[in-house]
């Protein structure tokens, strides 16, 4: 839909986020990102993003506000020695990398290469925490977006006659 912002944008803003946060360096194994999608015989070090929660609240006239509830997991090496510390790190440096996230917006117009036109709307993290459960490191963040409902088209009066007898 145009100018809407929708929990695919969100994933999509996350994984775009973490893959330039958590670049591959010389000495460590790339990193693979998974939206929503748990996969057999998953590559590890890895991230899973899953939105856990969408609510939305009517406000003043067609005016909303929707609150995403993410879920960001990250699975480290199975030969890191130092798991926890390891876990600990990265929950902190994911906590200052989500922060703000750039949501792309399509714009409904297209490029001269017929390209799709994007916008980016920055959005800021709220609530945000993080657990290590069983040596996953599991990231909790809050996203709101206010947003417009489309105005749908009023129906137009018609003529009326009146007689007058």
């Amino acid at each position: 839909m145009i100018g809407e912002i929708t929990g695919e944008s969100i994933k999509s803003a996350i994984s775009l986020k973490l893959k330039s946060s958590f670049a591959n360096t010389n000495d460590s194994p790339p990193i693979t990102i998974y939206k929503e999608q748990i996969v057999q015989g998953f590559k590890k070090p890895s991230f899973f993003i899953w939105i856990m929660d969408v609510s939305q609240e009517k406000l003043l006239g067609n005016k909303y506000e929707r609150l995403y509830q993410m879920n960001i997991r990250y699975h480290p090496e199975e030969k890191d020695l130092k798991t926890y510390e390891t876990l600990a790190e990265i929950g902190n440096q994911i906590l200052k990398v989500l922060t703000y996230i750039e949501v792309p917006i399509n714009l409904g117009r297209k490029d001269t290469l017929g390209n799709p036109i994007e916008d980016k709307k920055p959005v800021m993290g709220k609530q945000m925490s993080f657990k290590i459960i069983d040596d996953v490191l599991q990231v909790y963040v809050n996203y709101v977006i206010r947003g417009k409902f489309k105005e749908l088209e009023k129906p137009h009066m018609q003529s009326l006659e009146i007689n007058e007898k």
